[in-house]
């Protein structure tokens, strides 16, 4: 058992997957919320007294940076119960049976986890699907598969906080049979690129080549941003 941090802005569609997804694994889990304006954590307060969490379940709030990363380094900072914590967005999904403790005891600072990106229709009720049913019915778009991530990090590991930051280990070990998911829509996917483009503009080449990309690959038109 690990501790697993998330953090949050109005993800009241996706947190009840991650949570049932990450339950297995997870003694403690840290939840850092950004100012979310829907129901994510009217939600997470009622699962920690309905589903088991208790005690186990630690909230923090946090003001709007409009992306995760700049919080990354105060989530590592937090775990009790464990010196390891693995990092998650609440539209991530984890493959079964991942032996965590296996991989800590490699000796290694941080594991870094294959994603694949699924790719699904608006309102298809996907949100709290299981991980083999996400696979069966999501279309793939290879997104420069095996696209690591490192998610499982020392306790007090750094995060840069610019965009698609990663956090800063002397040592790391790749994980190829242990997938993560990436469950995305095009319409998300779009505006969270002119979102980042607006936030930092010196990625505005970057971002409009990856919606090309996407949209070549889903078949819509091709217009970029």
């Amino acid at each position: 058992m690990i501790t697993f941090g998330a953090i949050l802005y109005n993800e009241e569609k996706f947190i009840r997957g991650l949570l049932n997804n990450i339950k297995p694994y997870c003694n403690e889990l840290i939840i850092i919320d950004q100012e979310s304006t829907d129901k994510t954590i009217e939600y997470v307060k009622a699962s920690s007294k309905t589903d088991g969490w208790g005690n186990d379940l630690i909230l923090k709030q946090t003001t709007n940076k409009k992306y995760a990363d700049p919080d990354r380094t105060l989530l590592l900072s937090l775990p009790d119960k464990n010196n390891w914590i693995f990092m998650i967005d609440a539209d991530e999904r984890l493959c079964d049976n991942i032996p965590f403790d296996d991989l800590i005891e490699m000796g290694y600072d941080g594991v870094n986890l294959p994603m694949k990106s699924l790719y699904f229709e608006e309102d298809s009720g996907y949100e709290d699907w299981d991980y083999n049913t996400l696979i069966e019915k999501g279309q793939e778009v290879n997104e420069g598969y095996p696209d690591w991530h490192i998610r499982l990090l020392r306790k007090g590991t750094i995060w840069p906080e610019k965009i698609h930051g990663q956090g800063i280990v002397k040592k790391q070990y790749n994980a190829p049979e242990y997938n993560m998911l990436h469950i995305k829509t095009y319409e998300k996917q779009l505006e969270k690129a002119r979102r980042y483009a607006t936030l930092y503009p010196d990625t505005v080449q970057f971002h409009n080549n990856y919606i090309t990309y996407i949209q070549k690959q889903l078949g819509k038109e091709v217009k970029g941003l």
